[in-house]
């Protein structure tokens, strides 16, 4: 063997093996940040999501259907209030006049 076969061979070597562990370091890395499944955890499948996401959906649902018929009874009192404050109105000056009416007919007496 000659000189230079032994410096290519070795060379050859010393790439080969930097080459290779440079692979198992990379798949050392790669393994030690793998995610691990925590088996304390409970894992929901895609049936499960499917299902729970359409009973928030029907629960926002019912949620927005109670207060369209909230606003709407709020609405009707309003009202409601609306015509007892004017019916008080007419009520006290009513009340006013048939005062004012018995007034003077308890001085003419």
């Amino acid at each position: 063997m000659s000189l230079e076969n032994t410096q290519f061979i070795g060379s050859f070597v010393t790439v080969s093996l930097a080459l290779i562990s440079g692979y198992l370091l990379l798949i050392k890395l790669r393994e030690s940040f793998k995610e691990r499944p925590d088996p304390k955890i409970t894992y929901a499948t895609i049936a499960e999501v499917d299902k729970l996401r359409e009973l928030v959906l029907q629960q926002q649902r019912d949620t927005k259907a109670d207060f369209t018929s909230a606003h709407a009874l709020i609405h009707k009192n309003a009202e409601h209030l609306a015509r007892l404050i004017a019916q008080s109105e007419n009520v006290m000056q009513r009340i006013q006049e048939l005062s004012v009416k018995t007034d003077r007919m308890q001085l003419k007496q």
